[in-house]
């Protein structure tokens, strides 16, 4: 009996030890997983109470993450509307996005909030913030101010950010053109900012809604601003040309000639013209004395502003240049910014490219990051201490001003003189008179003290032949290898674009390798390969999706800081093993849309 409950015992032990493995552990490897807050959108910042408006909610995650649940609001009534997920890879982690869409459908008029709410992500509980809607007593009467043939289904209005900023201060501009019918071409005649900076945000973007049981056409088109003077201005309508597809009415006459006989309509040319609106732009604060100096460019943007440094930090010799590379990226206005200056001691020269945009902005936000390359090349040797590059900019929010600065730049210069090329070499034998006489480039005699044999005199000329023919069969061979290796590197841009082949010794090589594969995703000819804006054209034209734009912009960005910064060292064949496998996922999802997948 002992024995059989020692065996009872143990028996039931190992069960528990299971179950606790199975049960605790994934609990634990579930609090472990990094989690995001969501990010909510709204299809719509104001409108009436006819209006429905799309809520989404997106979270990434490579953990669970449940159906969102809102407080009751008083402003809204919700009703859930589905789920889309998308899988994406970035830096070799999975993660998963998820997105909720819910309807939203305003019960007063007024200055309303979107229902707070939680959303469980990875098995933790994150907020959902409420966000700031307008809504009129009803919708603007179309035809009377902003139509200008009287046309009451079709309408144009602008809506604006903010009604109040400083000068220079960012602010979107959405123009919301509203039909009722199919509208088949469009283009403004008068679109004008002329105290301000433009900047496209967003293409038009057609949508359509539910009102009153009747389909309604929307197209956004959104301007992020950024006023030049301060003072009471005054944005002048905008005209739009356009060309609408209307039904045919059931009475009246055909003609069988007419184009739209067979499908019932006709196209209308249709003008329509927008309000014009009013905006307050305040004067900035006068810029502190403490700030006026300091080297800094003349320009100030208004908005955050973030800057970062580049560099190599190896020692170069005199003569011999070293890439500089500093990127800035900010909300704010930052164009006028075209060049930047280091205060460098007079034995170092400085070549400036030029700056490369890199477009981060947002359908809510336009964001735009500036990269610099300085090469600097020191014409002697020693350690220079460079200070590093300062931007003055002005908070909006918290009203005042502050630096955006960089580390100081120390480059490390070696000269190499003529001791230093030949240290270790052997001492050179002085010349004696003997050496003059004889001459030192006398050929090697071979003194003979008997008479050679036939097979002797054969077998030294045999060893000739046969040396000569076997430098000229590794010539050859080297050559035919060449040639299929080059053959082994075409190929892949001629059947499968998308494949990267060859050992990379330098992130350089992997960056130019991907460029141009991808450049042959995109439709470049053999040998051609897209580079800066040319590149983010090509990008923007043939991939269609959103997050796939955001992934490859952000790779890029990271091959040109693994190639010309310090982030990855040459030798460190782990990373680059790294890059090369994210890069390759990347390039099969863009050959996946090229072909239509």
């Amino acid at each position: 009996m002992v024995v059989g409950s020692d065996k009872t015992r143990k028996w039931y032990s190992s069960i528990w030890c299971f179950l606790a493995i199975v049960f605790y552990v994934p609990s634990f490897s579930d609090t472990a997983v990094a989690t995001e807050p969501p990010q909510v959108y709204l299809s719509a910042s104001s409108g009436s109470l006819e209006d429905i408006f799309e809520l989404s909610v997106v979270s990434n995650s490579s953990g669970g993450v449940s159906q969102p649940r809102f407080e009751p609001s008083a402003d809204f009534s919700v009703s859930y509307a589905g789920q889309s997920s998308q899988i994406q890879v970035v830096n070799g982690i999975a993660t998963s996005e998820m997105r909720h869409l819910f309807l939203l459908k305003p019960k007063r008029v007024g200055e309303l909030e979107t229902p707070k709410g939680i959303i469980q992500i990875a098995g933790q509980a994150h907020e959902i913030a409420s966000l700031p809607v307008r809504i009129d007593t009803r919708t603007k009467e179309r035809g009377e101010k902003n139509s200008s043939n009287g046309d009451e289904q079709i309408s144009l209005s602008r809506d604006l950010s903010r009604t109040s900023v400083y000068v220079g201060e960012q602010l979107i501009s959405t123009l919301e053109l509203s039909s009722d019918s199919k509208i088949h071409q469009g283009s403004f005649d008068e679109l004008t900012y002329d105290q301000f900076w433009k900047e496209d945000l967003s293409r038009p973007r057609p949508e359509m809604r539910q009102r009153n049981g009747q389909t309604t056409y929307l197209h956004q088109i959104r301007h992020a601003l950024f006023p030049l003077t301060p003072g009471s201005l005054v944005i002048p309508p905008a005209k739009l040309q356009l060309r609408v597809e209307r039904k045919r009415p059931l009475s009246g006459r055909f003609s069988f000639f007419d184009s739209g006989f067979l499908r019932m309509s006709q196209i209308e040319d249709v003008t329509v013209i927008s309000e014009s609106t009013p905006l307050e732009v305040l004067p900035l604060p006068t810029l502190p004395e403490s700030m006026s100096d300091g080297g800094a460019h003349p320009h100030i943007p208004v908005g955050e502003v973030a800057i970062s440094l580049g560099l190599n930090t190896e020692p170069i010799e005199a003569g011999q240049s070293k890439t500089v590379t500093i990127s800035i990226e900010s909300d704010g206005n930052i164009r006028p910014i075209d060049k930047l200056s280091l205060d460098v001691p007079e034995s170092i020269s400085v070549y400036a490219d030029t700056p490369v945009d890199t477009d981060i902005s947002t359908t809510e936000r336009f964001r735009m990051k500036r990269t610099y390359k300085l090469s600097l090349v020191p014409k002697k040797g020693g350690t220079f201490d460079i200070p590093g590059v300062a931007i003055r900019f002005f908070n909006p929010k918290l009203r005042q001003y502050a630096w955006a600065k960089t580390r100081d730049i120390r480059l490390i210069a070696t000269s190499q003189p003529a001791s230093a090329v030949l240290q270790g070499a052997p001492a050179e034998r002085p010349r004696t008179r003997e050496d003059i006489e004889q001459g030192e480039s006398k050929e090697r005699v071979i003194y003979r003290y008997r008479e050679e044999s036939l097979i002797e005199r054969l077998s030294r000329s045999i060893s000739l032949s046969l040396a000569l023919f076997t430098a000229s069969m590794v010539i050859l061979l080297i050559f035919c290898v060449n040639a299929i290796l080059r053959l082994r590197v075409k190929r892949p841009q001629q059947g499968t674009p998308s494949v990267l082949a060859g050992d990379f010794a330098h992130p350089l090589q992997l960056r130019e390798h991907f460029i141009e594969r991808l450049s042959s995703l995109l439709g470049a000819k053999d040998g051609e390969s897209f580079r800066g804006y040319h590149l983010e054209q090509e990008i923007d034209s043939h991939i269609l999706s959103e997050q796939l734009k955001i992934i490859l912009s952000r790779h890029l960005e990271r091959l040109d800081s693994a190639s010309y910064g310090s982030e990855i060292d040459a030798g460190n064949q782990e990373e680059l093993k790294h890059l090369l496998s994210e890069s390759q996922s990347i390039l099969n999802e863009v050959s996946k849309c090229s072909n239509g997948g």
